[in-house]
Formats: C-alpha cells, structure tokens, sequence
C-alpha cells in the first residue's frame, strides 16, 4: 500500500522517490535505478503534486510512446 501525500504535509525528497520506485517495481519490476530518470524529473512531479502512482503511468505512457515512435518495425510511425 501506498503512502498518500497530500499538500497538508511536506513529504521528504527521498520519501517521494522510494514510493516511485516502489511503483515502478508494482508496475514494472523494475525501480528508477534501471530507468536512467533524473532526479530533477522526479522533483517535478513531486513538486507539480503528482502522486507517485500517476508518475509511474506517465512514464510508462511516454516511454511507450517514445519507443513506438522510434521503432520503425513497431508498426506505427515508421519511415515517412
């Protein structure tokens, strides 16, 4: 179970970063120490108020996304 963080409390930096990483190992099996995320794109949704959760699916999106882009054998995009 997650820790809900809410704008009440301040949440340590560090605090916000082990529930992405236990997000990501939930969603991904894997942590940020896989992924190459740079801290400052982390404080940004933390300072932005986006739960770590909704962090994960936004990466996940954009990584996807990103990949398919960039994969012409994915079936999307491609050579043009």
């Amino acid at each position: 179970m997650q820790k809900k963080f809410d704008d009440n409390e301040p949440t340590p930096f560090i605090n916000y970063w082990d529930a992405v990483d236990l997000a990501m190992l939930d969603a991904k099996g894997i942590d940020t120490s896989d992924t190459g995320l740079e801290p400052d794109l982390i404080a940004d949704a933390q300072e932005a108020g986006i739960s770590p959760a909704d962090f994960v699916r936004w990466i996940g999106l954009s990584k996807s996304a990103q990949e398919t882009s960039q994969n012409p054998n994915s079936g999307q995009g491609g050579a043009r």
